[in-house]
Parts: C-alpha cells; structure tokens; sequence
C-alpha cells in the first residue's frame, strides 16, 4: 500500500510541476528551480542567465487556424527549445504562448549564440504558416553577479523580450547588468 501511495503522490507532484501540452516544467518548477540556481550562483560566484521567449503573432495563428493547430506549434516550440538547449539548461512553459530558458554554468559567449539559433527555429516553424508572420521574440538578462531574487532576474529578461518586441519582432534583445537598457542583438 506505501509504495501504491508513495506511486500516486510522485505522479500527482510532477502533475503540478509540469505543463500539460509541452511536458516542459511549468512557472512554479521553473521558479523554485531558479532560486535554487540563484542560491548555487552566489555560493560560487558565478554569473546567472535567462532568456525569456515569447510567440510573435501566436493569436493570429489561433485565430486563422484554431486553437488545436496553435496547440501543436505550443509544442514544436517546446521541442525546438530542447533541442536548441544544452543537457544542463532548464526550459519551461511559464504560460500562454511564453517560455524561458534557465542557462546553468553559461558563458555570455555561449548563451548569445543560442538566443539567435531559437529565433532561427521558431522562424523555420513559422514559415509554415505562410502571411501569419509567425516567430518569437527573445529577451535575455545576463547577472555577472547573481541578484538577489529571481524575479530581479525575470523582469530584466522579460523587459529585453518587450524591447526586442517593439523594435519589430523577430528579434533578440540582452540585457547585462552593466547596461541600463536592453541592446538589440538582431
């Protein structure tokens, strides 16, 4: 009976921790994984980085093609984001048509290069949506020291994806903490 009940609970833990259409962590298991990150950032002084993605025109799509066809790019997304990503890395479907990446141990170096190739894939998948005008937009915060707080961290990324936003979409935008504003990568 305790391993039947022990069975359920674990079932019913990763339920709450796991988005249903992507199988990607959701917004709670991406924030308790983040602090934690955090937490191992300032013991060893390392930097701590994020990118925050977000669908261009997703309601478009949802609108000309129903919500089962915006369901199935949710999760092309989702898999373009795994596979784009390194082992180490933690995806996550914050909600909507909004994901982010946690970068573990990453090198400013390395994480640039990674935001361009999301934007490549997601517009790939997008080209499959003729006139739709289908892409993301990626935010990037970047704390050579960790802050205090991880929503410190996902404000600053979340800003970079709104100023990569309003400069055109389709576009990445990085924010460090040595700048004042996000810069526009591409």
């Amino acid at each position: 009976m305790n391993a039947r009940l022990s069975e359920l609970l674990h079932g019913a833990e990763k339920l709450a921790r796991t988005d249903a259409l992507t199988n990607l962590p959701n917004r709670r298991a991406f924030l308790e994984r983040l602090s934690e990150e955090l937490a191992h950032a300032r013991r060893n002084a390392t930097p701590v980085c994020i990118a925050y993605i977000d669908i261009d025109n997703f309601k478009r799509l949802n609108d000309e093609r129903g919500h089962v066809e915006g369901d199935q790019f949710l999760k092309k997304i989702a898999q373009a984001i795994r596979d784009t990503i390194r082992g180490s890395d933690v995806a996550a479907r914050l909600g909507g048509d909004e994901f982010a990446v946690l970068f573990t141990d990453a090198k400013r170096s390395a994480v640039e290069p990674l935001a361009h190739r999301l934007l490549a894939r997601t517009q790939a998948l997008g080209e499959r949506y003729p006139g739709l005008d289908v892409g993301a937009s990626v935010g990037m915060a970047w704390f050579e020291a960790a802050p205090d707080a991880p929503e410190q961290l996902l404000d600053r990324a979340d800003g970079a994806m709104y100023e990569a936003k309003s400069a055109g979409k389709h576009r990445f935008a990085l924010w460090a903490g040595d700048s004042a504003r996000p810069q526009l990568q591409g």
